[in-house]
């Protein structure tokens, strides 16, 4: 069962047909999709804000053919590495050793990291550019961006029609040009890498955001693109759940990898262009540090006086935090260490500036959060993904309570295994009180009992056109 803003965003692009919509001859609503579920959730509206349009019209198509293959600049990814991972570095988490590995494909390059080549956007800004394994895609992205927005601000009136404009509505023109034109110049310079460098397999991390384009281009030139589980689905994730009208042969992977096999009934439940498309291949981070507290001596192993409180990326979220998270500073005992983790996309100068309590320290962004939730005696959150992923550790793991649970929050809330918090009080009383949680959610949500995939099979097998599970 959907909730009400997934339901009234399928409503919509069924009503007006928006997966079939062109602008400026390209498919925009993959695009936009995420953004406005986004506004539909945290703000009950899909509101998608632009600059002035101005007006003006022609050299748009033409442009936008031939500005991304004129982008590659030096020589593409041609080295041997010849399966490649779509990510960004916001999935990169520093070790106490001070590498930055992508803790989602940890499996994937243990078997074969000799031939992984990270197709990387480092919107984190790690120290990753010299790396033999990465080829950063940032100044491609940063140029087409700006050619994308420029273009847009001249052409937007003249190029969208008022049927179009009345059907991705209130999305301004501005906003439906630039994103046609950034679709378009990244599948093609995408297109581009991929006939100079013919990988053997792509795969990818967060398939539903703005790579979009890049597995448009996979898809189309035949190459097996497998996607990586890389947070928790839910049965309102607008990154999954999809009814059958969207067309077949779009950007969404041939096969995806679960974490544990929870997630792949959810689709089975409710997107039927992915049902049966999936198989479990565990969460290699998560398994990894989970196994080393397990082996390690007891003063290392034991949870220590620490509750941590992760943060999130959505606005809304983050300001309910600030409030929150002075408040439970107050209320715990001094003995207690508080740590906030910020979201690796939220912004740590404003964090460092709103939270100058003593007792609260601010992790780094980039920190490993499950060595936290390894160590710490509860995690708090309001919906982030890690309040499941807690459930893996030995630890309590609190939610603050929010109209914006998923239905797998609020679902174990209800069976007694996540703890739901209206006040700091709750969660001093939560910690407090004796553990009275039921285990066993390690093996089915994070197939902590599966073997993990021989990948080059499973690349042969999706190649084929063969149903994994």
């Amino acid at each position: 069962m959907v909730n009400d803003a997934l339901a009234s965003l399928i409503a919509a692009e069924e009503r007006e047909r928006l997966w079939e919509r062109r602008i400026v001859g390209y498919p925009i609503w993959g695009l936009m999709r995420l953004e406005r579920y986004r506004s539909a959730l945290l703000h009950g509206e899909t509101v998608i804000r632009a600059g002035p349009v101005p007006s003006r019209l022609e050299v748009l198509k033409r442009l936008a053919r031939t500005a991304g293959q004129t982008l590659i600049q030096g020589r593409p990814p041609n080295n041997g590495r010849d399966i490649w991972v779509i990510s960004s570095s916001t999935y990169r988490r520093r070790t106490s050793e001070g590498a930055y590995p992508c803790i989602f494909v940890e499996h994937l390059r243990e078997q074969l990291g000799h031939r992984l080549m990270f197709m990387e956007v480092n919107t984190a800004g790690l120290p990753i550019a010299d790396r033999d394994d990465v080829y950063l895609l940032d100044g491609y992205v940063q140029h087409i961006n700006a050619w994308a927005s420029a273009l847009a601000a001249g052409v937007a009136r003249a190029a969208v029609s008022e049927n179009d404009l009345q059907a991705f509505a209130p999305a301004p023109a501005t906003s439906l040009v630039r994103t046609a034109l950034y679709g378009q110049m990244l599948e093609r310079l995408a297109a581009g890498l991929l006939r100079t460098a013919a990988p053997r397999a792509v795969f990818v991390l967060c398939g539903y955001a703005s790579m979009i384009p890049f597995q448009r281009a996979v898809r189309r030139a035949g190459i097996p693109l497998i996607e990586l589980q890389h947070g928790v689905i839910h049965d309102s994730h607008p990154g999954y759940i999809f009814q059958a009208s969207v067309p077949e042969r779009d950007h969404r992977p041939d096969h995806i990898l679960l974490f544990g096999r929870h997630f792949g009934e959810i689709l089975d439940r409710n997107s039927p262009g992915l049902a049966s498309s999936w198989s479990v291949a565990g969460h290699p981070w998560l398994r990894r540090v989970r196994a080393a507290a397990h082996t390690e001596p007891a003063s290392l192993g034991r949870p220590t006086e620490e509750v941590v409180v992760f943060g999130q990326y959505d606005p809304p979220i983050q300001a309910q935090l600030k409030t929150f998270v002075p408040e439970l500073r107050r209320a715990l005992s001094p003995r207690i260490q508080l740590v906030y983790k910020p979201h690796p996309r939220e912004p740590i100068g404003q964090l460092e500036a709103a939270f100058r309590i003593p007792g609260l320290s601010i992790a780094d962004p980039s920190d490993d959060a499950y060595a936290l939730l390894k160590r710490c005696v509860a995690s708090v959150t309001v919906h982030s993904t890690l309040a499941i992923e807690a459930l893996a550790f030995p630890c309590r793991s609190i939610v603050i309570r929010s109209p914006q649970w998923s239905e797998d929050i609020a679902n174990l809330v209800l069976q007694g295994t996540l703890y739901p918090a209206e006040s700091a009080e709750d969660v001093v009383r939560i910690i407090t009180a004796p553990l009275e949680r039921e285990g066993g959610w390690a093996g089915q949500l994070f197939g902590t009992n599966d073997p993990e995939p021989d990948f080059l099979e499973l690349i042969d097998r999706v190649g084929r056109g063969e149903r994994v599970r």
